[in-house]
């Protein structure tokens, strides 16, 4: 059942407010056009007091400046799929909110008829960030030598277990209370996201494939490219002749 009716303010009246409250559904109309770019003090700033009033505009407009409905409003822009990739792209970059929009995005990156050669991902949490640029499975012809670089999914396949649920609190697409994820945590990710693809686009090799951050301690440790570094992650690719003698 719909709960919330979110929609810009070309929907909005005053018969829509009254119409979604009567149906039972929360209405989220934009009263007027706003502007993309709020104060950063306006945007973390606490909620204001609750009106007292069975008025459903008055109600509504207070809704949507807490910091709960402008998370919600934020998500009118979302689609219905949490993926929508093209299959023969050469390089996919992610950067979601849930477990389950990456498990969505292995599939796609281990579809036997994807084209993918590199997933670079990025994650977070409040305060720590992981970026991972891995590999496609090679696919038959590919001149690529030496070992494949494991996934993101790969290097921490709990994020493929469907039993351990999502963690819904705010994170990068609905950035509402610095309590709940550092300002930081997302600009110095993208930023070691961006030194990866030069360093492969500019010099065609790298020696690291991906970092952990931890902004509380200050600290970032990078990920090898080493069957040993990925070992200690728990993530051990058998050779293609084991492979063979497995099947």
């Amino acid at each position: 059942a719909v709960q919330t009716l979110v929609a810009d303010s070309g929907f909005f009246s005053q018969a829509n407010v009254v119409a979604c409250v009567h149906s039972g559904v929360e209405p989220l109309l934009a009263i007027k056009r706003e502007s993309h770019h709020e104060p950063l003090l306006e945007r973390f700033a606490p909620d204001p007091s609750e009106p007292q009033t069975t008025d459903p505009v008055v109600n509504m407009v207070h809704r949507l400046s807490t910091q709960a409905g402008k998370g919600l409003y934020k998500m009118r822009k979302q689609t219905v799929e949490p993926v929508l990739i093209h299959l023969d792209a050469d390089i996919l970059i992610s950067c979601v909110d849930s477990r389950a929009a990456r498990r969505a995005i292995h599939a796609q990156v281990f579809h036997p008829h994807a084209h993918y050669r590199y997933w670079l991902d990025l994650g977070n949490t409040e305060s720590t960030a992981q970026v991972v640029l891995g590999q496609a499975p090679k696919r038959t012809g590919s001149d690529e030598e030496g070992p494949r670089l494991p996934c993101v999914t790969e290097l921490f396949p709990e994020l493929l277990d469907e039993t351990v649920p999502d963690d819904n609190r705010p994170s990068c697409s609905v950035r509402v209370s610095l309590a709940s994820q550092g300002l930081f945590v997302n600009d110095v990710a993208v930023r070691f996201a961006a030194q990866l693809l030069y360093e492969v686009f500019s010099r065609g090799g790298i020696s690291e494939h991906g970092v952990m951050i931890n902004l509380n301690s200050k600290r970032s440790g990078p990920i090898e490219v080493d069957p040993r570094t990925w070992q200690r992650f728990g993530c051990v690719e058998a050779t293609e002749e084991e492979a063979i003698r497995a099947g």
